[in-house]
């Protein structure tokens, strides 16, 4: 790390610069910030569940696409209060669950 005030190198456990004396409690604190903030951008385990029901739902067994639509939910609710990352898997879980569903019965009524 490098001391944001001259440029020398110092170590993140440093308080102050050894060469100029600049304070880099500050510095240090947005270090921590941006380790944290990577560790909350894991990806969502429902959200992957989701999207991997519901895929086999359109292929095999269309009841399956209820535990992705359910997977797919419970991924959204979790990912908005742990930041993680899966977002978009988790919204095409639930619409490919829902269109599973949408061609099994109107294939049910067709026939």
């Amino acid at each position: 790390m490098n001391c944001p005030n001259c440029g020398a190198k110092i170590n993140q456990s440093e308080s102050f610069c050894g060469s100029c004396g600049a304070k880099l409690s500050d510095q240090i604190q947005e270090n921590k910030f941006i380790v944290e903030k990577d560790l909350t951008g894991k990806m969502n385990k429902n959200a992957i569940y989701s999207i991997i029901c519901s895929v086999i739902c359109l292929f095999i067994f269309w009841w399956l696409s209820f535990a992705g639509i359910s997977l797919g939910v419970q991924a959204l609710k979790q990912i908005k209060e742990t930041k993680e990352k899966g977002k978009i898997l988790a919204y095409i879980g639930i619409i490919l669950g829902g269109i599973s569903i949408v061609l099994y019965f109107s294939g049910s009524i067709l026939n």
